[in-house]
């Protein structure tokens, strides 16, 4: 299954202070009485669901930690806690001294049971496999790159893992790195999300309502739901790339490739 994700604008410099509309939007989000995952908006890209025998939900998820993001959710948490303005300036300060001069991407990948459709039980086991059987690849002007496929008895046409033909002029094949984040298994679903992509990063103390109770660390390994999380980054272009239009993060899984992206625009 080939899942493109339609592209949103982002920024690749962080600026001295908080971008200010999109603190305002922040703070316009709390004061909706809306919850603080609102935030998140086109910087977060779904790209693999799961039927819990009503609904499909969002499983598998990567989030760009974008200026903007990073802005919108400082104003929320500043509306919320009652922060002054010279402690989001200090926020601010420690994020961009931790986030500049890459583009980072939270990724969570999930394996859940299949539901049978008559009673919500499991019918067949998770495949917790799948969750460390996966590649990471990020590219520029690449969202049109075909996807390579083999032909398999059972499956069909299937992608495979094999390097991308290189047949587009502007098709960059940039530096990847990948850190492995923490896996949980948990007894339900709803255990697993919420703000828990904050935590296997550094930004923890610095983006975590005050309150916030950790959800990746203690308990015992039970239940049939479990996540990974990987921080995947690239160095931010130090040249300035006119020729540059998107940016891509491409997830490939056995039986499945993906890919999110948003537009490169250089500030």
């Amino acid at each position: 299954m080939f899942v493109p994700i339609l592209a949103v604008t982002l920024l690749t410099a962080f600026p001295e202070a908080p971008i200010p509309h999109e603190l305002v939007r922040g703070v316009s989000v709390f004061k909706a009485g809306k919850g603080l995952d609102r935030v998140l908006m086109d910087d977060r890209k779904a790209f693999g669901q799961w039927f819990d025998g009503k609904i499909r939900r969002d499983v598998d998820e990567v989030l760009r930690l974008s200026p903007a993001l990073m802005s919108r959710w400082l104003g929320y948490l500043a509306a919320e806690e009652k922060w002054t303005p010279s402690k989001v300036a200090a926020r601010w300060d420690k994020i961009k001294a931790e986030l500049e001069g890459n583009h980072w991407f939270v990724v969570r990948l999930s394996a859940f049971p299949k539901l049978d459709l008559l009673d919500g039980s499991p019918s067949d086991s998770a495949n917790a496999s799948t969750l460390d059987n996966v590649r990471f690849q990020i590219t520029l002007n690449g969202r049109k790159l075909p996807m390579s496929q083999t032909l398999d008895p059972i499956f069909g046409y299937v992608p495979t893992h094999g390097r991308m033909p290189e047949n587009y002029e502007k098709v960059r094949y940039v530096t990847t790195h990948i850190k492995n984040g923490p896996r949980v298994q948990t007894r339900h679903w709803k255990d697993i999300g919420g703000f828990s992509w904050v935590e296997p990063t550094a930004l923890a103390d610095i983006l975590l309502p005050e309150f916030y109770e950790p959800k990746l660390v203690g308990g015992l390994p039970l239940g049939e739901y479990f996540a990974t999380w990987y921080l995947v980054s690239t160095p931010v272009l130090q040249e300035k790339e006119s020729s540059v239009e998107s940016i891509e993060l491409w997830v490939f899984q056995p039986k499945k490739q993906s890919m999110v992206s948003w537009d490169y625009e250089a500030k």
